[in-house]
């Protein structure tokens, strides 16, 4: 598993804009050393494990674009975990995000904005020595944020805090509201 993607040189995947691709499946690119990355609109579902690398030294993924008019609407579970970066926008279009899919982002990623189509976020979505804050379309049904945090619509989970917020600030002023913390709320960095 992996073992001739550790020989690779393959550094920029181009799918040409007017492409038919629609899915790209689990592990497509696992332990590859992309290090560039644009997602055509025809694209709606990205599976689990599609660019994972193997730790957070072996990410050399930096520069992830999705096209403007993007379709996508899945983000599998690990889907770009322990890759390098520097800043990440999510496509509108974007409805479900999984568990770990951008586990340890690395210094670059301060803020991660969800959508207003987004109705669905895995464990430990995101995670990142510099994330500081996480934001939502004030029209999305499914989550909030305050002070940075994301919590469910009705805020009685608290999904997820972002790492830079625990690491630099000493107070968490949890919403009485707040019955569940998501598994991985506070899982990170530390």
């Amino acid at each position: 598993f992996g073992v001739e993607a550790e020989r690779s040189v393959l550094s920029t995947l181009q799918i040409p804009s007017n492409s038919q691709l629609t899915t790209i499946g689990n592990s497509a690119f696992i332990y590859h050393k992309l290090t560039s990355l644009n997602i055509p609109s025809s694209v709606r579902m990205i599976g689990n494990r599609a660019f994972e690398q193997v730790d957070v030294v072996s990410g050399t993924l930096t520069t992830l674009t999705f096209a403007n008019n993007a379709s996508l609407t899945s983000i599998g579970d690990d889907s770009f975990a322990y890759n390098a970066l520097t800043s990440l926008s999510l496509p509108a279009s974007l409805e479900s995000i999984g568990a770990r899919a951008f586990a340890a982002l690395r210094a670059g990623v301060k803020t991660i904005a969800i959508g207003r189509n987004v109705r669905a976020i895995g464990n430990n979505f995101a995670y990142g020595e510099e994330l500081a804050t996480i934001t939502v379309d004030y029209s999305n049904s499914y989550f909030t944020s305050d002070n940075g945090v994301l919590y469910n619509k009705n805020m009685t989970t608290l999904v997820k805090c972002p790492d830079d917020y625990y690491i630099t600030n000493e107070t968490l002023n949890v919403p009485s509201t707040v019955t569940t913390l998501q598994a991985g709320a506070f899982d990170g960095w530390l």
